[in-house]
């Protein structure tokens, strides 16, 4: 597959152990958990007493038997507390890697190592089958053959322990052979019908942040370009204003100006028609009294001629 040619083994060992860890740490946290329950268990005494007593009042005296029933009732139930732990950690590790597989399409460590689980064949959707399968077999491999050989273990049972142990370190084997290879499939993958691609989450985030960087540069040319034009649109509407101000103030200046030329070629008009009205009453006046003189002499004149007449 052309996809899975591009998965190295150094990338799958260290989606492997990434994965691991997760298991480490769950295994802590159950461990802790199964602490706490048995110390719970132990520190009550009254209950354990009560439970002794009635024990060997029902002996009929035979003590011995009645502390091995005791004793083998706290063991059983503490073996039992341990068993859960371990059935938790399978169960717990299982759902993890379901969940990681269903809805983002690798583990927890392929996260980190960029190994994304895709489906084999031409179409490389991940159904929920097939993650069901490949978590299921991938935890079986990695801590239910453990976690049983461990349960057996505990239970007594040394020899099936061994054979558990020994079945799991063969399965890792066989599982890790063939992943070896430059895009091989594990016997997981075969198993579940998977394959391991590279997933490129790194340079995928990489060019996701240059491109919002080259976003965010256009964003922020255009949002410089559209402030130089407001602030251009608002200078040439300053300009207009100051513009039409200065229209204003010229066209009330020469309304002014005509008014003062009205009103002094008015005064003038004024002066002439008075001064012309002066010099027809001067004229008048004059006329009168040369009218009068000449009057006058003519009175005279008739009355020297009356006075020389015989």
């Amino acid at each position: 597959m052309e996809q899975a040619a591009i998965v190295t083994p150094g990338r799958r060992i260290a989606a492997w152990s990434l994965d691991f860890g997760v298991v480490v740490l769950l295994t802590a946290a159950l461990g802790w958990l199964t602490q706490y329950r048995i110390g719970d268990y132990l520190s009550d005494w009254p209950s354990l007493g009560a439970g002794g007593a009635w024990e060997l009042m029902g002996s009929e005296g035979d003590v011995t038997a009645a502390g091995v029933e005791i004793g083998s009732g706290v063991v059983g139930e503490l073996m039992s507390l341990v068993t859960q732990g371990f059935l938790a950690l399978i169960v717990l590790t299982g759902l993890v890697r379901f969940g990681t597989l269903a809805w983002i399409g690798h583990s927890a460590g392929g996260a980190l190592a960029e190994v994304r689980t895709v489906a084999h064949g031409p179409d490389p959707l991940l159904s929920r089958g097939r993650a069901a399968r490949y978590a299921i077999s991938t935890t079986l491999k990695d801590v239910g053959l453990y976690a049983a050989a461990c349960i057996a273990l505990v239970h007594g049972a040394f020899a099936l322990s061994v054979v558990l142990w020994a079945l799991a370190v063969a399965v890792l084997i066989a599982d890790a052979v063939p992943a070896l290879r430059p895009g091989g499939r594990s016997l997981c993958d075969r198993l579940s019908g998977t394959a391991p691609t590279r997933a490129r989450l790194y340079r995928r985030a990489l060019d996701q942040s240059a491109h919002l960087r080259r976003a965010g540069i256009d964003a922020t040319q255009q949002a410089v370009a559209a402030g130089r034009r407001i602030a251009s649109s608002e200078t040439a509407e300053q300009a207009k204003e100051a513009a039409s101000e200065r229209a204003r103030q010229a066209k009330a200046t020469s309304r002014r100006i005509a008014a003062d030329v009205t009103r002094r070629v008015e005064s003038s008009d004024h002066a002439r028609q008075a001064a012309a009205t002066g010099k027809r009453l001067a004229t008048d006046l004059a006329s009168s009294e040369r009218a009068r003189q000449a009057k006058a002499a003519g009175r005279r004149l008739g009355d020297r001629l009356r006075g020389t007449r015989p």
